[in-house]
């Protein structure tokens, strides 16, 4: 008499249904599904990448508000000064331009992604100038998992280059803290007369 486990019978039905998985191809109203539902999560992603530029950078705003009213350049020369006034423009310029090219990446920086773009109709985003007609005579004849699988290419490589541009930007800012940190304390060590 041969005795299971719960461990061995789990792993047993786990591979027969692997196997039969295996055997049958997805439909095409699943691979339709599964396209879309990975075109939403880039699409949501995209609008993350956005919420958390748009919070972080005024959080940066705030910060350097707070920071450069400890103005300890006021005992010394007009020459550092200057320079002291010109490094902080900059400082609190530069991040904030980074953040601000998480938000503004538009669709079309993105590079075509298919090199065969006559394949597709381009009907998920409508392009400016097609008439109901045009529109309608294109949609008959389309083939949805590419038109889908098209739009899902561009929108990830947007999400991609957001994600990117949003860690420069925190590290710019970053840097940028803790420059105008070591700037703020120059006064105090007698660096500067």
């Amino acid at each position: 008499m041969r005795t299971f486990t719960a461990s061995k019978i789990t792993a047993m039905s786990v591979t027969k249904m692997t196997q039969k998985v295996q055997q049958h191809p997805l439909f095409s109203e699943q691979k339709t599904q599964f396209i879309y539902a990975a075109l939403k999560e880039a699409q949501d992603n995209i609008r993350t990448y956005d919420t958390k530029a748009q919070i972080v950078g005024i959080g940066f705003i705030f910060t350097i508000g707070m920071v450069i009213k400890f103005n300890t350049w006021s005992g010394i020369s007009t020459q550092w000064y200057h320079l002291a006034t010109i490094a902080t423009w900059i400082l609190i310029i530069l991040p904030a331009t980074f953040f601000g090219s998480v938000l503004y990446p538009t669709r079309r920086v993105a590079p075509e992604v298919l090199k065969d773009q006559d394949q597709v109709k381009g009907l998920f985003y409508l392009s400016n100038g097609k008439s109901m007609s045009e529109f309608m005579n294109q949609l008959n004849g389309m083939n949805i998992e590419q038109e889908l699988s098209y739009e899902l290419l561009k929108v990830s490589y947007l999400r991609d280059m957001k994600r990117r541009r949003f860690l420069q930007a925190m590290s710019v800012a970053s840097v940028s803290l803790v420059t105008l940190f070591v700037l703020q304390l120059i006064p105090f060590m007698g660096w500067v007369a």
